[in-house]
């Protein structure tokens, strides 16, 4: 195991092709329709490679074109691609409809993806003893049956090599169901340093959980040093050891709120991972997400740090 930690973050989990209707109608012919791709992990990955950390992904991709626009994409954005290609499996995909301008569907085909079966061997040693952070979401943890012991698996390794471990819970429920994802939360958040849930995702842990304070109050129970729980326009709070941070959500003109989360991810581990303070990683996070939020797109809103600037700024007209 090499001493040098020279990857700062390193997100491990499916990403899909994403095809988006133009038109706030309901699909059918003639329905423009434009070509993306999304993830959780690699979402939150790209947030935190703008802002200026060095970071990996790890998954598996279909020997075909939508792999290969992926991965073509993420090594645009700075992004170390560590993806095993699988010949005999389509990489995932999501259709996303504006059904009105206030109702949006997203389907997934992604059953028997390349990621269904992803190992938590195919991140060697090597790779664990270069990283400085391992990211995960609850969204990997639900690709299959197996897939919360490969992940418990995988932190275990980390925390062996020295490599600290955040977990986003990102509950789906078409994935599986809360009392599984229950189950799965319980056996990882030991082994979890920074763990990330919105009020909702924590209530499956804590019955009670129904605001910002009861959800931080009942995921004290899992004993992780850092916990960080979000509520859209409600804000998020954070508590690290007695420190204790609320951070109002930014007011912005609201586009598209997918994809905010996993920015606000992204910027808090990028913050965290300098070494700043709590106060400072939840407004760095705080305002990524808001910046997410007024583009369309799972990514393609995740700001610099120059963005990030602006958005305190307000509005600026640059001449």
């Amino acid at each position: 195991m090499t001493s040098e930690r020279n990857i700062d973050l390193l997100a491990v989990g499916e990403t899909m092709g994403l095809f988006v209707a133009d038109r706030s109608e309901r699909l059918q012919p003639g329905v423009p329709l434009h070509f993306s791709f999304g993830g959780a992990e690699s979402n939150a990955a790209i947030a935190a490679a703008r802002l200026g950390l060095a970071v990996a992904w790890v998954s598996r991709l279909g020997d075909d074109a939508v792999g290969r626009a992926i991965r073509r994409s993420l090594r645009a954005e700075s992004i170390e691609v560590v993806a095993e290609v699988d010949p005999t499996r389509r990489t995932g995909i999501m259709l996303k409809e504006r059904i009105s301008p206030l109702r949006q569907r997203v389907t997934y085909y992604r059953e028997g993806s390349p990621a269904s079966v992803l190992r938590h061997s195919l991140i060697n040693d090597a790779l664990l003893g270069k990283t400085r952070m391992l990211l995960v979401s609850g969204v990997t943890c639900a690709l299959s049956p197996d897939m919360p012991r490969e992940i418990e698996q995988l932190f275990d390794r980390a925390r062996n090599a020295g490599t600290r471990v955040a977990l986003d819970l990102n509950y789906r429920s078409a994935l599986w169901s809360r009392e599984a994802a229950e189950r799965a939360y319980r056996k990882l958040a030991p082994l979890v340093d920074v763990l990330f849930a919105g009020v909702d995702e924590a209530s499956i842990i804590a019955n009670d959980a129904h605001d910002l304070n009861s959800a931080l109050t009942g995921l004290s129970v899992l004993d992780c040093p850092v916990v960080v729980v979000t509520d859209g326009a409600n804000g998020a709070l954070a508590r690290a050891g007695s420190a204790e941070v609320y951070t109002d959500a930014l007011a912005v003109p609201v586009v598209d709120t997918v994809g905010a989360g996993d920015a606000f991810v992204g910027a808090f581990l990028s913050d965290w991972l300098r070494n700043l303070t709590l106060e400072e990683c939840m407004r760095t996070a705080s305002a990524a997400g808001a910046h997410a939020c007024m583009f369309a797109g799972d990514w393609e809103g995740a700001p610099t740090r120059e963005d990030i600037d602006a958005l305190s700024q307000g509005l600026v007209i640059e001449r």
